[in-house]
């Protein structure tokens, strides 16, 4: 055999450190030689999501006197200088302080996110508006459309979120990169280890988390009544008869809206944009549905005047509703599943919060109309 070359030998590597004094051990593990390391953690990164929903934050330090006012200001958004049908308009939003709010920036906060969504300006921008239950009033500001950065529904540049006060009620930003709306990377919340108060480091869910109904005398299926417990709407509403589903008392268990559905039997409906069921016209005044919270009203749909507009628009999908038509009376449902759109309506005990169907024209003429409330309870 030839001489082996001398740079193909292997040699022995000591690892020291700068010092060049104390060299790194090895030891072994399951057959196998590993370096010696001691693992001693000194901090721990917390991860970030993205979250999809441009939104933003502002405080409400002081809620000043009555007749001050908060303005909010929102940027239209900017998709395509080619075709500006599809941008956002923009949002010019103003609340008066009432009596209840001087004082209470708790109160204010509330009173204005509820009042922020009850306008048409919001909707038409695809904008909510809540009060965050925190010890400081802060009210949070979500698109309700997806957008991930640089994208179409964000409004990134500086001020184009602007809020501003008059009188001596103030508001206030925690940076000035809350001054647009945009979509944001959010902390994961790390609950304390509970075997271990020492450690941060179980990973939990942060937020709201709700059961749905385990029991059947959870269930809540209710129609809606008039005050005087009549839950027919085949009336003479001319002049306005309200029919309600409202919060119970203060004790008593919250309802949880999941579904509004319309249940109808008339004779011959007719599927058409100039016809109200049987009727050979559209109503004239129209069915108005509401939504309020604490006695602010939160979200009232488009009036309702013909049958179109029960089927394409009350309903959530095109399964949402169907007609079964027979001898003697056709058979009408049209259900608004609050659930397939993501979303929920609390009814919290002594609250005045309530669901309301305004009966504005003389349906006495149809063979039979309810709406039903569909959900559940919990204490």
């Amino acid at each position: 055999m030839g001489d082996i070359d001398q740079s193909q030998r292997s040699a022995p590597t000591t690892i020291t450190g700068g010092d060049e004094q104390f060299e790194v051990d090895v030891f072994e593990i399951g057959g196998k030689k590993r370096m010696a390391v001691d693992s001693n953690i000194s901090s721990i990164n917390v991860p970030l999501g993205k979250d999809p929903l441009p939104d933003t934050y502002f405080t409400i330090p002081t809620a000043g006197a009555i007749g001050d006012t908060i303005r909010m200001q929102i940027a239209a958004t900017s998709i395509d200088s080619t075709s500006p049908d599809r941008d956002l308009p923009a949002v010019d939003f103003t609340y008066t302080l009432v009596a209840s709010d001087v004082g209470d920036e708790q109160q204010l906060a509330e009173h204005f996110a509820d009042a922020f969504n009850a306008d048409a300006q919001s909707a038409a921008s695809f904008l909510e508006a809540e009060f965050v239950n925190d010890l400081r009033a802060v009210v949070h500001v979500t698109s309700t459309l997806f957008s991930m950065p640089g994208e179409a529904v964000e409004r990134p540049v500086v001020g184009d979120f602007a809020v501003t006060t008059t009188g001596t009620t103030t508001v206030a930003f925690y940076s000035t990169d809350y001054n647009k709306l945009v979509s944001r990377p959010k902390e994961v919340s790390l609950a304390r280890d509970p075997n271990n108060p020492h450690r941060l480091g179980v990973q939990n869910v942060s937020g709201t988390v709700r059961l749905r109904a385990q029991e059947v005398e959870q269930v809540l299926k209710e129609y809606l009544k008039t005050a005087g417990f009549v839950d027919r709407m085949d009336l003479n509403g001319t002049g306005g008869v309200s029919f309600k589903i409202e919060s119970n008392p203060s004790g008593g268990a919250d309802k949880l809206i999941e579904s509004l559905k319309f249940i109808i039997t008339d004779g011959n409906i007719k599927v058409a944009a100039n016809r109200f069921l049987g009727m050979n016209s559209p109503l004239a005044n129209g069915i108005l549905v509401t939504f309020v919270k604490d006695g602010v009203v939160t979200y009232s749909e488009p009036l309702i005047k013909d049958t179109n507009e029960m089927l394409g628009q009350w309903a959530s999908t095109t399964s949402d509703n169907q007609i079964i038509s027979q001898a003697g009376g056709d058979y009408l449902e049209s259900n608004f599943n609050l659930v397939s759109n993501n979303l929920q309506f609390l009814l919290e005990a002594g609250k005045n919060d309530y669901v309301e169907c305004l009966i504005q024209d003389d349906l006495s003429s149809v063979d039979a109309m309810k709406m039903l409330a569909s959900g559940f309870l919990e204490d």
